[in-house]
């Protein structure tokens, strides 16, 4: 009788391509809010800003603010996680294998920065109508 088991460079590669479809949906989103914020800087300046866009800027402005800083301290507790797992990988693994299981930690880390850069952004355009 024959095992069937997931190898792990088929699990990692395929964790990796998840991760860079969560960039690629992330980017998007955030796009869509920040086209929606501008929109709602041109009605600012129209004069057609009303009391529930002021309402809705306040939520959305905290609810992004306790994101950033939950990126934030996730970023300070997950890079050092980071360099222990490619460190494992290198340990026991040879160059080439350990550079295919590294790219989930790359991608990974690219994701965070994205992120936390969009997150940003958002807040920046929000701070423009405050």
């Amino acid at each position: 009788m024959q095992e069937s088991s997931v190898p792990l460079e088929l699990l990692t590669t395929g964790s990796s391509v998840i991760i860079v479809l969560l960039i690629i949906y992330t980017v998007f989103t955030y796009k869509k809010k920040i086209s929606f914020i501008q929109h709602l800087i041109k009605e600012k300046e129209n004069g057609n800003f009303t009391s529930q866009d002021k309402e809705f800027i306040d939520i959305n402005f905290n609810q992004a603010s306790q994101l950033r800083d939950k990126i934030l301290k996730l970023n300070k507790t997950i890079y050092p996680v980071f360099i222990l797992i490619a460190g494992v990988f290198f340990a026991f693994y040879d160059i080439k294998e350990a550079l295919i299981h590294i790219n989930v930690v790359v991608v990974t880390f690219l994701y965070l920065q994205i992120l936390k850069t969009n997150v940003n952004s958002y807040i920046s355009q929000m701070n423009q109508l405050g």
